[in-house]
Order: C-alpha cells, then sequence, then structure tokens
C-alpha cells in the first residue's frame, strides 16, 4: 500500500496493489486487518458504501460532510479514468477554497 498526502490537510492518496494471474486480478481496497499494520485506514468503520456509475463526461455535484461530523470517503476507479476534484470548505483550514484534483484510472 502507498500513500501520498495531498495539499489539503487530511486528504491522502492510498494505492493498494494489484494481483494479476491468468483469470484477471484481485485487489483489495480495504481489509480490517491492516489495521494492527498502522495504515491510514486504521481508525475507519464503515457505515455506508456506495457505488456509482456516470457515464463518460459527466459532473457529478459538490458533496459535503454536515458540520462536527467527520466524514471518510473512498474513491476508486473501476473502469477507464476520473478525475476527482475535492475542495477544502473547512472554514477554518488555511487551505480553506483550495481544490486538489486528482486522476483516478485502472492502470496497475
Amino acid at each position: 500500500m502507498k500513500v501520498e498526502w495531498s495539499q489539503i490537510p487530511g486528504l491522502k492518496l492510498i494505492q493498494t496493489e494489484k494481483h494479476y494471474d491468468e483469470r484477471g486480478f484481485l485487489q483489495v481496497l480495504y481489509d480490517l486487518n491492516d489495521r494492527d499494520k498502522n495504515t491510514p485506514l486504521d481508525e475507519v468503520f464503515f457505515k455506508r458504501l456506495l457505488l456509482v456509475e456516470s457515464k463518460r463526461g459527466i459532473i457529478r455535484g459538490i458533496h459535503r460532510a454536515r458540520k462536527n461530523i467527520d466524514e471518510i470517503k473512498l474513491v476508486t476507479c473501476l473502469s477507464g479514468r476520473v478525475r476527482e476534484v475535492i475542495v477544502d470548505l473547512r472554514r477554518e483550514s488555511p487551505k480553506f477554497g483550495d481544490p486538489a484534483v486528482i486522476f483516478l484510472d485502472t492502470s496497475a
């Protein structure tokens, strides 16, 4: 697992490995047992997981966590390429209003 920090505090890009064989590949996106390895998701317990498919060229709206509620979003790309734009909307943050642009794709 490779972890990169972005310019927005608290935003991490986590790259997991794909394991290929003649059938295709296996990629572990989240494993509760990895908590012991001190991964960035060591305190995560997902309450809801969503899978969204968007057609080419679609732009989805801004979603933000409710006030005083921490929210963790796991975003991945299953097919093609995705441009994910994250804007820091925390008024107290030194990076308030700053965007981070991350490209996700299916390459290994």
